[in-house]
């Protein structure tokens, strides 16, 4: 037989925590052999366990960023990016071209979809003018215009969402609600909460400078759901919600793949609205009467995707296919499958070399 050679996949932000699932996945549905190369700006970071080769990076904020990607793309001889870190996306997706000329794919929207995705507040705007539900929400610069756009919502008759138009990984964000038992939230809840009250939010920003665009929005008090996503710019190829059981720190400990017809509908119209591109997360809750509405664009693979690749969609994998302009088809969807998380470990050793990573073999590679 001829020799073929390996598809080589370069995964970013290794370290994530829904790193290790994705890995699993191609590794798991790759029908040729592959060759993952893991990046990230820690030496240690666990995805770097499943992965053939490991480099670190500087962070995305920094100039020599692009200049190291760069160098590894042509030294590891990459096929495809798989990016796991947002503040990448925007980076990688304004350098397409070069990559493009390097004979290498990214998996990341175009540069005018993205601006709009990772924006919370235009996001918002830009489904509300195209008639799809969205929260009420208000856009503010200042620390007084958070108090009058909180009070405009009924606080503090009702809670309130704020968060940074952009940001990540639930960064800046917290419930604002009046009516919690201060004594209850220090003695019984982790200093994690996302829990707290307009006077203490207005209060530490009034010391920003400069102060970080927020949306203030309606607090919907519904179920919670990630919907992961694939779309080819102007289609949803693929929708499955995903409803979040547990959620701790802004991250799914528990959830189940259900279907939704509203939720499976809605979403595919918020992605060909915005003519995303490849792998897209979005964040949906219920209102208070039900009706389903957009909190959320991550417009990546999400951590908890490996739930919807047990319920037989490989978004993933799916993801590198589409990149390489192959076509794919999805089976049928186990609806009702469930994921339970918990801790995992890895070992290294004192000089940093990765002794284990934790299910009692020895692990990849650690330089």
């Amino acid at each position: 037989m001829p020799y073929t050679p390996p598809l080589r996949i370069l995964l970013t932000g290794a370290g994530a925590p829904g790193a290790w699932g994705i890995i699993s996945a191609l590794r798991a549905a790759a029908d040729r052999r592959i060759v993952i190369v893991g990046v990230d700006m820690r030496r240690d970071a666990v995805g770097f366990a499943r992965c053939d080769r490991v480099h670190v990076v500087p962070a995305a904020t920094s100039p020599e960023f692009w200049a190291a990607m760069r160098e590894i793309l042509l030294a590891e001889r990459i096929h495809v990016i798989v990016p796991l870190v947002t503040r990448e996306l925007e980076i990688l997706a304004s350098r397409r071209c070069e990559i493009e000329c390097l004979g290498v794919r990214a998996v990341v929207s175009d540069p005018e979809a993205l601006s709009l995705a990772n924006d919370k507040g235009r996001t918002t705007e830009a489904i509300r003018e195209a008639g799809l539900p969205a929260p009420r929400a208000k856009v503010v610069h200042s620390a007084d215009g958070l108090r009058r756009a909180a009070g405009e919502l009924g606080y503090p008759g009702v809670p309130v969402v704020v968060k940074p138009c952009q940001s990540n990984g639930s960064r800046g964000v917290r419930i604002l609600d009046p009516t919690i038992d201060r004594l209850h939230l220090l003695l019984h809840e982790k200093p994690s909460s996302l829990i707290s009250t307009l006077d203490d939010v207005a209060g530490i920003l009034e010391g920003a400078d400069p102060f970080p665009p927020y949306v203030v929005m309606e607090y919907l008090p519904g179920e919670e759901y990630s919907v992961d996503c694939l779309a080819d710019g102007e289609r949803a190829l693929v929708v499955v919600p995903r409803r979040r059981d547990e959620i701790r720190q802004g991250i799914s400990f528990a959830g189940t793949v259900v279907y939704d017809e509203e939720i499976v509908t809605y979403s595919r119209s918020i992605v060909e609205r915005l003519r995303l591109w490849g792998p897209i997360g979005l964040q949906v809750r219920r209102d208070a009467a039900g009706a389903a509405k957009l909190i959320e664009i991550n417009p990546r693979l999400q951590g908890t995707t490996a739930l919807s690749v047990a319920a037989g969609v490989n978004l993933p994998w799916l993801s590198v296919r589409l990149a390489l302009g192959e076509s794919f088809s999805v089976g049928p969807i186990a609806w009702g499958t469930r994921v339970i998380r918990y801790w995992g470990d890895t070992f290294w050793s004192a000089d940093g070399r990765l002794l284990s990573d934790g299910t009692g073999g020895t692990a990849g590679p650690a330089s």
